[in-house]
């Protein structure tokens, strides 16, 4: 039972890292831009930047939320062996 849980949370870190460090149909591009339209009216940074700035912030949110996809994948990948090891010493 554990095994199989482990497994499924490895399966779904797995998808998820994927998608978010090969900004599949654009998804990691999409959260950051819907990240800081929520954020905007009350964040502090927004004073005194230029588009330009805030548009370079932003790329750099992307690349960081794609390094952030890949440590989800490689957890993934852990969990999904663990879960493996645990199923056939079991």
């Amino acid at each position: 039972m554990q095994a199989a849980i482990m497994f499924g949370f490895g399966l779904l870190f797995v998808v998820v890292g994927l998608a978010l460090a090969t900004d599949f149909r654009g998804i990691t591009t999409k959260h950051i831009a819907l990240a800081s339209n929520l954020v905007r009216p009350i964040s502090p940074l927004r004073k005194g930047r230029t588009e330009q700035d805030l548009q370079q912030r932003q790329f750099l949110l992307v690349v960081l939320e794609r390094l952030l996809g890949c440590m989800f994948v490689l957890a993934g990948s852990g969990l999904v062996v663990a879960a493996a090891y645990t199923f056939v010493t079991k």
